[in-house]
């Protein structure tokens, strides 16, 4: 068994840490690039705008690794 916090527990249970196009990526049809961003204790923390896909879900997974440690889903 892990020790988890509250914030952690939430992460796994709502799916977040499973990169797909609509979990943490999102296109911009307006500037043609895809945009990466995280939510960590309630709050979105944007994480760029990228050209290509894989570098936009890298961001997010960095990202998830660094707020939510073993217990990032990707």
């Amino acid at each position: 068994m892990r020790y988890s916090t509250r914030q952690v527990n939430s992460y796994i249970q709502d799916g977040v840490g499973y990169i797909d196009v609509s979990e943490g990526v999102s296109w911009q049809s307006s500037r043609r690039q895809w945009l990466a961003s995280i939510r960590v204790n309630g709050t979105s923390k944007y994480l760029g705008r990228y050209r290509e896909l894989d570098d936009a879900k890298r961001a997010y997974a960095l990202a998830a690794r660094k707020h939510f440690g073993e217990f990032a889903c990707i």
